[in-house]
């Protein structure tokens, strides 16, 4: 039964985020929050605004 279950949510999942990123909008809610959420619905300004401290982004040499 559990197996279902979490079959069903992934599928819910792949599907809502295929027709997200082929449509450019969400379509369907995935449920995401926070800085997940910023970085979909937030400006370029807001998702640039602590680039410096991520992970992968060099400091000058």
């Amino acid at each position: 039964m559990l197996g279902f279950l979490l079959a069903a949510v992934a599928l819910y999942t792949a599907f809502a985020l295929l027709w997200e990123d082929s449509r450019g909008w969400e379509i369907v809610p995935v449920g995401r929050l926070g800085p997940a959420r910023q970085a979909t619905r937030g400006s370029l300004a807001m998702q640039l605004r602590d680039i410096e401290r991520q992970a992968g982004v060099r400091r000058t040499l």
